[in-house]
């Protein structure tokens, strides 16, 4: 038997009873329309669910704050150094942060040189200066642990870096001649700050 047209909808509770007694008489008497239906009803029941998980994944996802590798990942301006970061690897003095970890005990802060900082020939005669284990711990030390604001951390002369080095931070503000001065404001992610910076800071020991 085909299936049966749906219908209207109960006004009351007499038309509800008979209409559960009607649909129960035809799943008896037709029991491989019955098993069509159920699977039907099984594999749209699947698909909705399956659909609203990617919804919602799709919605935290879109809500929470990227990592400072993603950050870093996603900014072309900011490629030069995220090439250099990851050839740097997980090995060797100076343990490399982990940007990519979602939360961490102590905010991080990310000094980021922009490509042109990078190729400037300021930036290339740093680079140029120091060896190998040099070169993993100037680049590591533009990674430090703050939980101050970015406004409060831009006004700071200095702040020490992963490594235990100071660095000088008067690369995150502008001063002008009357005293006042422009600060350079931070990327936010779930894990800290990411500030793109116009130089290669050189770090100096305490």
């Amino acid at each position: 038997a085909a299936l049966p047209a749906l219908p209207p909808l109960p006004t009351t509770p007499a038309e509800a009873s008979k209409l559960a007694v009607d649909a129960a008489d035809w799943l008896r008497n037709n029991p491989q329309q019955a098993a069509a239906a159920a699977a039907a009803a099984c594999t749209l029941l699947v698909l909705l669910l399956t659909a609203l998980h990617f919804r919602r994944e799709a919605k935290a996802r879109k809500q929470r704050k990227p990592t400072l590798m993603e950050l870093l990942e996603g900014d072309r301006d900011l490629s030069i150094f995220h090439k250099y970061w990851m050839q740097l690897g997980d090995s060797g003095p100076w343990d490399r942060p982990n940007l990519g970890a979602p939360a961490v005990p102590e905010p991080m802060v990310l000094f980021a040189p922009t490509n042109e900082a990078l190729q400037s020939i300021a930036g290339q005669r740093m680079i140029m200066s120091v060896d190998e284990q040099g070169w993993r711990k100037l680049l590591t030390s533009h990674c430090a642990y703050s939980a101050l604001p970015g406004g409060d951390l831009a006004q700071r002369p200095s702040c020490v870096s992963c490594t235990g080095d100071v660095l000088p931070l008067d690369c995150l503000r502008d001063t002008f001649s009357d005293g006042s001065a422009k600060l350079l404001q931070p990327l936010v992610a779930s894990n800290g700050l990411l500030f793109k910076i116009p130089v290669v800071i050189k770090p100096h020991k305490q």
